[in-house]
């Protein structure tokens, strides 16, 4: 079995370090910075929380025995840690940019490749790491990492000057509902227990949700009293 733990020990202790270095939310006024060491190891932390939960129902409404889970949860967390490394080399670029770039240039891959390239400079598989329900996990929970520092942190003042319909968080909750759905199809592949079907999302990503709803709420009263100050 490949011991995926052991690319976190590929990475040269420069790029390593110059992690903590690179901030985020570039485009986007913030109270606080966020630096790209804190965000993967946010997102490494909920990842594996997440692919624990998985866990957790497989081994609870399934006999498969022929899926490795401790395989899974080592790549989860490597590709966790290790996703927004590439960004030492390319800088911050959201992955709306990265889509938008790649499909002006006619290559949708173009990112990707490059952060391929970058981690075969130091003999790491970016391709097997990013096989499969790990990719999917951390994607969402990118997704989320960004909400929650967003709702931690958006100055409301900015939206207001951009326009009213503005309203990043509804967008960055709208990306991470997708990508739920994507994770839970691909958990669901593996049962038809009827329970599990019903309870999905609870049973993943309950915490999640919980912790946006108890969120948002005072950033919610925060809008309206600023609107009513400015009428």
């Amino acid at each position: 079995m490949i011991n995926h733990l052991q690319n976190l020990g590929k990475v040269p202790l420069e790029i390593q370090h110059r992690v903590a270095g690179l901030e985020r939310w570039h485009m986007i006024h913030m109270r606080n910075r966020e630096n790209l060491a804190t965000h993967s190891y946010l997102v490494a932390m909920n990842s594996m929380k997440v692919i624990n939960n998985v866990v957790d129902v497989a081994k609870s409404n399934s006999d498969r025995t022929d899926i490795d889970w401790s395989d899974i949860q080592a790549r989860t967390l490597t590709l966790a840690l290790l996703h927004d490394v590439p960004e030492t080399d390319l800088s911050d670029v959201s992955t709306v940019s990265k889509k938008a770039i790649g499909q002006s240039i006619g290559n949708p891959d173009f990112f990707y490749k490059m952060e391929e390239e970058f981690f075969a400079k130091f003999d790491v598989d970016f391709g097997e790491l990013t096989r499969g329900l790990p990719a999917l996990v951390v994607e969402a929970v990118d997704s989320f990492q960004a909400l929650i520092f967003f709702l931690q942190n958006g100055d409301e003042r900015f939206y207001q000057k951009v326009g009213p319909n503005t309203n990043i968080s509804v967008k960055l909750t709208e990306a991470f509902d997708k990508k739920v759905r994507t994770v839970n199809q691909r958990v669901l592949s593996l049962f038809n227990e009827e329970k599990v079907i019903n309870n999905i999302t609870t049973l993943i990503f309950g915490e999640f949700y919980e912790l946006i709803h108890n969120m948002r709420q005072p950033r919610i009263n925060e809008r309206e009293a600023l609107t009513r100050s400015i009428n």
